[in-house]
């Protein structure tokens, strides 16, 4: 839909054209605009709550956006420029927003002018956002970045949005049209969403044009997609043609290898192989030879030129970037044996890290096999999310997929550990969630995040059972302490499929990010 916005500019446009703009004066709209501005209320078709003004300046201005309301939007771009096509982004729904335009000349004069936009109600396929804790004073600035997926029976499709600390739903990009599942989403450092959707990476900015592609030949991009401080992207894959020997037959595999592809060129610069460093026999935790690794997340460690890697169905380990060298794996200790994808590599249990308790002293067999847990260790299962915190321990999701090998009640959490690579030990410093029990448990997704700000923690239980239907949860927990300061639910409405746990069938919310809304050019 275009709407055209045209201002009078009948009165003395020849005398205000011909004035001259003094340095740091605030003059008149029709000085600097004297044209209509065009409206293009979501452009795309993909982001109902966007805009796209476009506008002419008689001088080269950089534009502020304002969007007016109970939690504002403001954001700059700061390029001087005389021919203006300016996203706005954070509308509401359902409402005439009043935005207000702001352009500043290089020599600081300023104007700016109001303009309303309406837009469409929030459609009834996305979830219901109930906020059940919230200390704003307490809570890393910022709104609510969803990875949203809903089923559509043989698909997922991908709905990333944005909702404030009132629940308001403030951006969405409807990405269903790909038929597949866009993953992970988030902002790059250009400003960007970045995802993989299996073929490639694609780049789509805020309104929901897509600004590139990247093809992946001969991979699977599955999960995780990270940006290195070389602009490359690291990716978690299937690698096509990739075989492990199960009993003398040749069996092919999925998600166990990572590539790092060169951003200029699309070329894979180095290539992981899980096999090659981890057992793929042992099935103590999943029985299934196809998915024995199931990788779900990658992490540079910038400080180590390191890379942890999350294998739902092994271990959490820690890798040399440049060799793809082992530094120690993370996993209970039962059941490993001989690396490589015929069993004829190295002895893993070599990399095993010993759980230890607070003084240093390594726990029992019970401990160290995963037979046993308590509330001061515990291990990570089927685990997402690792990441280093800037503290050096390592955090994550635990999932508690299958805790103690069946033999333990099911909860989830947000976990810290201390590892020293070393010695090659692991204490558990902190976690949050356990007591919560089934109520914070979900079997899959999940996602755990270091907010800078505040050092607070956010933990996001992507696919719970509420009782009446699944939900998503978000928590945001301070260092060191066991209560939320912001706590949100989201009501799965499952619209397109069926509700029962099966790929395509359901509603999931994979990871969530806190972020302020600043869209590029």
């Amino acid at each position: 839909m275009r709407v055209f916005l045209a201002f009078s500019i009948l009165l003395f446009v020849a005398s205000c054209n011909n004035k001259k703009i003094e340095p740091g004066e605030q003059v008149e709209w029709n000085l600097l605009v004297a044209e209509q501005i065009e409206v293009s209320l979501n452009p795309t078709g993909l982001a109902f709550l966007s805009a796209e003004v476009s506008f002419e300046t008689s001088e080269e201005c950089s534009v502020e956006i304002y969007v007016d309301g109970a939690e504002p939007v403001q954001y700059s771009l700061d390029e001087y420029a005389s021919s203006h096509t300016v996203p706005i982004v954070g509308l509401y729904p359902g409402v005439n927003n009043q935005v207000t335009i702001r352009l500043r000349t290089k020599e600081d004069a300023t104007s700016e002018r109001d303009i309303l936009i309406k837009t469409e109600d929030t459609p009834e396929y996305l979830p219901e956002i109930t906020i059940d804790e919230l200390q704003e004073s307490m809570m890393e600035p910022g709104m609510h970045l969803q990875g949203l997926h809903l089923g559509y029976g043989a698909y997922f499709g991908s709905h990333p949005m944005i909702f404030d600390n009132s629940g308001k739903l403030r951006w969405h990009l409807d990405l269903s049209h790909k038929e597949t599942i866009l993953w992970p989403v988030q902002v790059f450092e250009n400003g960007n969403f970045f995802f993989t959707d299996g073929a490639g990476v694609v780049e789509f900015n805020w309104l929901g044009h897509q600004v590139n592609y990247w093809e992946t030949l001969g991979y699977r991009g599955h999960h995780d997609l990270i940006e290195l401080p070389n602009e490359n992207f690291l990716i978690s894959v299937q690698k096509y043609g990739a075989t492990i020997d199960v009993g003398g037959s040749e069996i092919e595999t999925t998600d166990d290898h990572i590539i790092e592809v060169d951003r200029v060129t699309g070329a894979v610069v180095h290539e992981y192989d899980m096999r090659a460093i981890q057992d793929v026999d042992r099935y103590d935790l999943s029985n299934n030879a196809v998915d024995w690794f199931h990788m779900n997340a990658v992490w540079y460690d910038e400080v180590d030129d390191a890379i942890l890697v999350s294998g739902r169905n092994q271990s959490v380990v820690k890798i040399d970037r440049e060799s793809g060298d082992l530094i120690w794996i993370m996993a209970p200790h039962k059941g490993w044996g001989m690396a490589g994808r015929d069993g004829t590599g190295f002895e893993t249990s070599d990399y095993l890290l010993t759980a230890v308790d607070a003084s240093g002293n390594a726990l029992d067999t019970s401990f160290q096999n995963g037979n046993a847990v308590n509330s001061d260790f515990d291990w990570p299962w089927g685990q997402h999310a690792p990441m280093r915190l800037p503290n050096g321990n390592i955090a994550m999701f635990d999932n508690g997929y299958n805790r103690a090998f069946g033999n333990a009640a099911p909860y989830s959490r947000g976990v810290e550990y201390k590892v020293n690579d070393g010695n090659k030990t692991i204490q558990q410093v902190w976690e949050w969630g356990s007591d919560r029990g089934t109520d914070f448990y979900s079997i899959i997704i999940s996602d755990i995040d270091y907010l800078p700000e505040t050092q607070n923690r956010l933990i996001t239980s992507g696919f719970v059972n509420g009782g009446t239907g699944f939900i998503g949860k978000v928590v945001e927990v301070p260092e060191g302490s066991d209560l939320p300061v912001f706590e949100a639910t989201l009501e799965f409405t499952n619209t397109f499929g069926t509700g029962e746990f099966g790929w395509g069938q359901i509603d999931i919310l994979y990871r969530s990010e806190r972020l302020e809304i600043k869209p590029t050019m």
